[in-house]
C-alpha cells in the first residue's frame, strides 16, 4: 500500500476515500485468504481467531514492518483531519486492520508491540474520538476480538 494521504489540500476528500477502500480490500483480502487456508467461523463482527501457519502469514504479509507503519501513518493523519466525517472511519478501520492482523501475523505482533501504540490509538478511538459512531465501531471490534479469544 503506497498511498500518499495529503490531507489539507483540495484532494484531501478523495484520498479520504480512496484509503478506506483500500484497507476495505485489505479486510476482503485477509478475510478470503484466511477462510481458504484454514477452519474458521465468519461472526457478525469479524473472523474467529484461528491464527495463520507461520509460512501463510509470511506470504500475506511479506514486509509487516511496512504494512505497521503505513497503517499507523494513515491512523495519525486522519485524527488530525476535523471536517471529514470519513477521516473517523480511516482512524477506526486503520486500527481494527491492525487488531486483525496482529492476531494473525506473529512477526507483525511483534512489531506492533515493539511500536507501543495500541493504548494511544485506543485512548484517542474510544474516549476522545467525538463521532459516537467511530467509537462503538472499534468498541464492537475490541468486544468481538476479546469474545473470540475467551472461547
Amino acid at each position: 500500500m503506497t498511498l500518499n494521504l495529503n490531507f489539507g489540500t483540495q484532494g484531501a476528500e478523495a484520498d479520504i476515500t480512496v484509503a478506506n477502500h483500500l484497507l476495505a480490500c485489505l479486510t476482503t483480502c485477509l478475510q478470503g485468504q484466511l477462510n481458504r487456508s484454514t477452519h474458521i467461523e465468519i461472526t457478525n463482527v469479524g473472523l474467529a481467531l484461528e491464527p495463520l501457519t507461520t509460512d501463510r502469514a509470511e506470504l500475506l504479509f511479506p514486509n509487516p514492518l511496512a504494512l505497521l507503519n503505513r497503517l499507523q501513518s494513515m491512523m495519525e493523519v486522519a485524527f488530525v483531519v476535523k471536517t471529514n466525517p470519513d477521516a473517523g472511519v480511516l482512524a477506526s478501520t486503520s486500527f481494527i486492520v491492525l487488531l486483525k492482523i496482529s492476531l494473525r501475523s506473529k512477526a507483525f505482533w511483534i512489531h506492533f508491540k515493539e511500536a507501543d501504540m495500541c493504548a494511544t490509538f485506543l485512548t484517542h478511538l474510544l474516549l476522545e474520538e467525538p463521532a459516537w459512531q467511530v467509537r462503538r465501531r472499534v468498541a464492537d471490534c475490541v468486544r468481538g476480538i476479546c469474545a473470540d479469544i475467551q472461547k
